[in-house]
């Protein structure tokens, strides 16, 4: 696991770099140590075969469930469709989102992705 908090003037901002899932309890750590994470950057790409990928990337669902976690305000889905990294197709990983989104009743509008090349003024 490998991550930032920015904590700047207006806003608290959380980049999990690559970081897996595991049980939960490291992001159960970063939410009781930053109470109020304004925009959360989280890994969905990259994450297939798990046998291999799972301890360094998320699966989508699991991008959902350290959402949940830590509940920012907004998260921003990252690492996916750029260049093929892993076994899963390009597209895939938006798809699994959204399933993940629906599952746990996640509004769009709180986890959002970019398309490549797109910037997010916050």
């Amino acid at each position: 696991m490998g991550g930032f908090v920015f904590s700047l003037a207006k806003n608290t901002l959380y980049f999990a770099g690559d970081s897996g899932l595991g049980d939960g309890q490291e992001f159960s750590l970063i939410k009781d140590k930053f109470k109020n994470i304004d925009v959360a950057i989280l890994p969905i790409g990259a994450y297939k075969p798990q046998s291999f990928m799972n301890q360094s990337h998320m699966t989508p669902e699991q991008a959902v469930k350290a959402h949940l976690i830590i509940k920012p305000t907004k998260s921003i889905a990252m690492e996916y469709d750029v260049f093929p990294m892993a076994d899963e197709d390009y597209g895939e990983a938006l798809l699994d989102l959204a399933k993940a989104k629906k599952k746990y009743k996640i509004p769009k509008h709180e986890f959002i992705t970019l398309e490549n090349g797109k910037h997010l003024l916050y």
